[in-house]
């Protein structure tokens, strides 16, 4: 039975993993037809494909998956802890698809063959840091332009335009009465 799963509206944080369940030629056509052959085993569409991934398990020797979805995919080391022998096992096709794939968009999802689920994992999360900055551009003070006028002189402000524009206005009138 396939899996289905709910993508909330504006998720992040997400990265999920499926094992490619074809063989090595299968699956090289399925990596170089990924823009629709991924979306078609999703049951969903459209993907941003830059936020998805089809690769061989074999192309992270010496790195192992676990280290790939920690230090490349931003995936909280202590969520991978129980995972991390069963995960460096995994051999042959395999896809990452990280929340920003779907752009935003809630979706209801069903997973088809060759697609199958290994699992989804949360990004770590860092608190900022409050350490002072130290670099020579972050030290100063803030400066800029002064408001031009501040919201509660703005009237005051307008009935003396008004006054010097009728003001000069006579003296145009006066001097015109002249000629």
């Amino acid at each position: 039975m396939p899996d289905k799963m709910t993508i909330p509206q504006d998720e992040h944080g997400q990265v999920r993993l499926f094992a490619l369940d074809l063989p090595d030629d299968d699956a090289q056509s399925f990596a170089n037809h990924a823009l629709t052959r991924l979306p078609e085993a999703l049951d969903t569409a459209p993907l941003d494909m830059t936020h998805a991934q089809v690769f061989d398990a074999g192309d992270l020797a010496g790195i192992g998956l676990t280290d790939y979805l920690i230090d490349g995919q931003g995936v909280d080391p202590d969520t991978l802890s129980t995972d991390r022998r069963w995960l460096d096992a995994q051999t042959g096709g395999l896809v990452v698809v990280t929340s920003p794939a779907f752009k935003g968009k809630a979706r209801n999802i069903t997973v088809h063959p060759p697609l199958r689920w290994l699992g989804t994992w949360g990004e770590a999360r860092s608190a900022p840091s409050l350490d002072r900055l130290t670099a020579e551009s972050a030290l100063g003070s803030l400066t800029g332009a002064a408001p031009a006028m501040m919201p509660d002189q703005a009237p005051r402000m307008n009935r003396y335009i008004v006054l010097v524009m009728a003001g000069l206005a006579l003296i145009l009138l006066a001097g015109l009465a002249l000629l």
